[in-house]
């Protein structure tokens, strides 16, 4: 595709949020730059290994890490999503994604607030470990308000009340998302 993109040469900005870390290589970021690419978007979730690993996102948290290291060692900008609140995750979890945000030193955090979609297996945990609270989609982003999101649910180790505090806290934390 980017190949492809290039040899357009459509005139259009391209923009690359959420890639995969497994699958960047100094060649991709190198055609990124040469198409005009400023910035890459990878998906961390969670820098807490057993959250991480309970979302069978089919990476590693090294790969993340490497990926993060490469793309900023190419001058590209560094963007990261991080969701708050996933199966698994605690407060002491979500700390670690602190601290995992604050070692990559991304240019931009998209902190978002875990939504347990229908029909999902992530659902389904919610269901049996905890609640979901209404059916409509709700926002994660806070803007320059800090204005707390609601929790779209909760387990009994990990309350609503506590899932606010902590996207709160992650956003200032790490002082990229505002």
């Amino acid at each position: 595709f980017l190949r492809r993109y290039q040899a357009g040469r459509f005139g259009l900005p391209l923009r690359i949020d959420n890639l995969r870390a497994d699958r960047i290589d100094e060649d991709m970021l190198d055609l990124l730059k040469t198409i005009g690419v400023d910035h890459v978007c990878i998906g961390v979730e969670s820098g807490n290994p057993g959250v991480f690993d309970a979302v069978h996102k089919g990476e590693f948290l090294e790969e993340i890490i490497a990926a993060a290291r490469l793309i900023k060692g190419k001058g590209l900008r560094l963007y990261t999503c991080f969701i708050i609140g996933l199966p698994e995750a605690t407060a002491a979890a979500e700390r670690d994604s602190i601290r995992l945000a604050r070692a990559l030193k991304p240019d931009w955090i998209y902190w978002n607030m875990f939504q347990p979609q229908k029909a999902t297996s992530a659902r389904t945990w919610f269901e049996d470990h905890g609640r979901v609270f209404g059916e409509e989609d709700k926002t994660s982003f806070m803007g320059l308000s800090l204005a707390a999101a609601e929790a779209p649910c909760e387990t009994p180790e990990f309350p609503a009340e506590e899932r606010v505090r902590l996207h709160l806290a992650a956003t200032l934390a790490t002082d990229r998302a505002l």
